[in-house]
């Protein structure tokens, strides 16, 4: 059974679906129930329902990634017995191919050894594996782009890269993205999935490997209950919606899950009868939507004491000519004629709050449009100011003064005192 969970932005959709399934876990103790959220999220999901929970335990309660729900299925199924090539593995195996393509690759092949074109090249890959992309699609591509000369070299140097990546690790490895597809042909064998309860969070919308996954669940699970963010004015179950419409993404999602689930229930009929066809199949209200959860709370619980963000959550981009009325005393707009000003005048304003009114700074974050251009300027004026910060941005391992004395002490060696290694 499909079900949603449709609520805005701070409406208390996870909230819900995890009292429903402590209360599910509580009445059942033998009923297995997977809440899927992504990566990032699973510790803070875990603590989340731990607290949640009167008995400060989830024993049948398990919170897990797509990742984490594979190795549990292969754990059981006895289908995890290969190599996963990482991150790292895939950025050696394409620099390990480039070099031996040599010339066949004139573009891509001279940038590979420019620092962070490969983690650009090997985040592109992961996106073909991803979202299916295989060669076919991409020789379609090339034809399409024959007239976009710069597009069309990449292309093709991509194409080429990508074929010899795949025939490399043939085999071999496989890559995290594909674990995946090693999952769909585990679920069936799974004693656990079966009838249980599995409940998808967090997510803004998933990619066909995921949506192969979600299929499978269905067919197996007893409720997938998926929660959307959108509007209580929208319609969630909209047959047609535009581009450029707000919740659109939600919109597609609803509608994707529901083609999934009216395939399963195709595939299961198939031998006793048939379905209408897929327009007919919503328009009929099948899925049983009697079983959703609407949020429709104003303001929403979590801005409920903060009525100018919880008005600008009810008015963005809504193209409506709404006023706000009310006293603001939370929304401050400052401007500077620089960056470094700017950066300045945040610091100030974290000073004085945390002076003024009991703030910790790990209530603040500093959210920006482009951290390559602030990071260097956030971490002068906060060191400046004595404010502590951590900037979220990965930083170049080979930067490091002590690497750096690592690997030259031993170029030393190596090179006999060369005056570069020395130096």
């Amino acid at each position: 059974m499909l079900r949603f969970c449709f609520g805005a932005s701070g409406a208390g959709k996870s909230t819900t679906l995890y009292r429903e399934a402590i209360d599910r876990s509580l009445e059942d103790n033998t009923k297995l129930i997977f809440i899927i959220v992504p990566d990032q999220f699973t510790m803070q999901t875990q603590k989340d329902v731990v607290r949640m929970h009167p008995l400060g335990a989830i024993m049948n309660i398990d919170v897990l990634s797509f990742g984490r729900l594979s190795y549990r299925i292969f754990e059981e199924t006895g289908l995890g017995s290969f190599s996963v090539l990482d991150d790292l593995g895939k950025s050696l195996v394409l620099r390990h191919v480039s070099d031996t393509l040599g010339d066949k690759l004139p573009v891509i092949g001279k940038n590979m050894h420019k620092p962070g074109y490969i983690d650009e090249v090997k985040s592109t890959i992961s996106e073909f594996m991803q979202y299916g992309i295989d060669d076919k699609m991409l020789e379609t591509l090339l034809e399409k782009s024959s007239e976009k000369k710069a597009l069309n070299s990449k292309l093709k140097d991509l194409r080429l890269l990508y074929s010899e990546f795949l025939e490399y690790i043939h085999g071999n490895f496989i890559t995290t993205e594909e674990t995946l597809d090693v999952l769909c042909r585990a679920i069936d064998k799974s004693a656990i999935l079966k009838d249980s309860v599995i409940i998808f969070d967090g997510f803004t919308g998933f990619t066909p490997i995921q949506y192969r996954v979600i299929k499978k669940l269905l067919a197996v699970a007893e409720d997938v209950i998926v929660s959307v963010t959108i509007s209580p004015e929208e319609d969630p179950y909209a047959e047609t919606f535009e581009e450029q419409e707000l919740f659109m993404l939600g919109k597609k999602t609803v509608r994707d899950l529901e083609r999934l689930m009216y395939e399963v229930e195709k595939e299961k009929m198939a031998s006793v009868g048939s379905l209408p066809d897929f327009s007919a199949y919503r328009a009929a209200g099948m899925p049983d939507r009697s079983r959703d959860i609407r949020i429709t709370e104003k303001p929403v619980p979590r801005l409920s004491s903060n009525e100018p963000i919880a008005f600008l959550e009810e008015n963005l981009f809504r193209y409506n000519s709404n006023k706000f009325t009310g006293e603001n005393d939370t929304i401050e707009i400052y401007t500077a004629g620089t960056p470094a000003e700017e950066v300045r005048q945040t610091m100030i304003k974290i000073s004085d709050i945390v002076r003024e009114k009991g703030y910790a700074y790990r209530d603040i974050a500093i959210v920006c449009g482009s951290l390559s251009d602030y990071a260097d300027l956030i971490a002068r004026q906060s060191e400046k100011f004595g404010i502590p910060v951590f900037i979220d941005q990965n930083v170049g391992l080979l930067l490091n003064p002590f690497v750096e004395y690592v690997t030259s002490a031993i170029n030393v060696v190596i090179s006999g005192y060369k005056y570069e290694d020395v130096f």
